[in-house]
């Protein structure tokens, strides 16, 4: 115990021997209060003017800060409206799609109907021409005071109108370009061809180019001729080919048969010919009135181009029970092909 009281004994003498040997500080200027006076008045003035640009750095701060806001709510804004647009848009983009959509149906549709009714309006046709009442009916609203006036007028016995002239026209100008290209076939000399071969003076295989050739020329132009009349009438399908057939048919008769009298009887034979037309066009009744009519029965019952024309007023006019009428054309056809190929067998 007196120990360690004489070791802390020790251990304070130590400490008071530090103390005092710490060296004095000197003080080698002397205070002057009047230059800290100046001094700390002038770090006032400085703290003063720091305050005050503070304050205003401050009011700037807040200035920004509130226009910082209004940008802000502007673009937060700015940002709802186009997310409203964008969203408008493409609500329209798919009404528009959809609009799109139901306009293309209605258009094929509206197309299918078109197409249904033009070839309803195309069959109702009184002979080869338009039935205007049907069209009259479609262009007028119904009247209900004239309902009784029209159904009395509709269960009035009715004349259907048949188209003759079209007929008369379509064979006088068959007869007549047959007649000139007979015409002119008949001055060709086919021994001349490439292609015409004889074996034999006096053979039928030496008919065989000629009357092919004038018999093609014919169908061709007939064909030609019911092509043409067919787009000027507006004629159906069935029809066309019907008209298309019969006068291919006469064409060749007609080639064949004036080809053959014409090398037979030469200028006579051009004459009988037109004869024959001239009577026909006389004893048309397309040309003259009714009351005239009966004079001429006897010239229309032996002449042949009475009885085509009426086979072509059948297939005008829709007619049936005209296939016996073919005949005609077709007797014309054969007796012109025995004619010809009686005067090519021999070489000349």
């Amino acid at each position: 115990m007196n120990g360690e009281v004489g070791n802390l004994i020790s251990l304070a003498q130590g400490v008071h021997d530090q103390i005092a040997n710490v060296p004095a500080l000197e003080v080698t200027e002397m205070p002057d209060n009047v230059n800290m006076t100046t001094v700390t008045m002038g770090i006032n003035s400085d703290l003063l003017k720091l305050m005050g640009a503070s304050q205003t750095l401050l009011a700037n701060t807040t200035a920004n800060q509130a226009a910082l806001d209004s940008v802000k709510s502007g673009l937060g804004q700015l940002n709802t409206s186009v997310t409203t647009l964008e969203t408008e848009g493409k609500q329209l983009t798919d009404k528009v799609t959809t609009l799109g959509d139901s306009l293309d149906t209605e258009y094929n549709n509206n197309k299918t109907f078109l197409d249904q009714f033009s070839q309803v309006m195309a069959n109702t046709k009184t002979g080869n021409r338009k039935n205007q009442l049907v069209y009259d009916y479609l262009s007028n609203p119904v009247n209900a005071d004239n309902v009784d006036t029209t159904l009395q007028e509709s269960r009035a016995p009715q004349t259907q109108k048949v188209d003759t002239r079209s007929s008369l026209i379509f064979l006088m100008i068959t007869f007549i370009m047959s007649l000139v290209l007979a015409q002119f076939l008949r001055d060709l000399d086919w021994t001349k061809l490439n292609f015409f071969k004889a074996t034999e003076r006096q053979h039928l295989r030496n008919s065989l180019v000629p009357v092919t050739a004038i018999t093609l020329s014919g169908g061709l132009l007939g064909a030609l001729i019911a092509i043409i009349g067919s787009s000027r009438l507006n004629l159906a399908g069935n029809q066309g080919i019907a008209l298309g057939i019969i006068l291919a048919l006469m064409g060749m008769g007609f080639v064949l048969v004036s080809h053959g009298i014409l090398l037979r009887l030469k200028s006579f034979g051009l004459l009988v010919l037109v004869g024959l037309l001239m009577a026909y066009v006389i004893s048309a009744s397309q040309l003259f009135d009714g009351e005239f009519d009966n004079l001429n029965t006897f010239i229309r019952g032996w002449n042949p181009l009475t009885y085509m024309d009426q086979l072509l007023t059948a297939i005008l006019n829709f007619q049936t029970h005209w296939l016996h009428l073919a005949l005609v054309p077709l007797a014309a056809l054969v007796l012109g092909l025995a004619i010809n190929s009686h005067y090519y067998r021999k070489l000349r």
